[in-house]
């Protein structure tokens, strides 16, 4: 029975360190979406829009999914 406790402690300590792993990424991910939402691109080939939408959904999603 000692040996179950032990390893349900070792499990939930591993749950604890995920947890805390996660929230550290969530903020890491905010940071990278900043970051990248602060580049401006100029428009490309004749005029056609560039892609600063695409950088704006991605920071979007980012943000989200934080």
């Amino acid at each position: 029975m000692s040996q179950i406790d032990g390893v349900v402690q070792q499990n939930a300590a591993m749950v604890n360190d995920a947890a805390q792993t996660t929230r550290e990424l969530s903020v890491e991910a905010r940071q990278l979406a900043e970051l990248v939402g602060s580049f401006r691109l100029e428009e490309a080939d004749g005029g056609a829009p560039a892609p600063e939408h695409r950088a704006r959904a991605i920071q979007t999603r980012l943000l989200n999914e934080a």
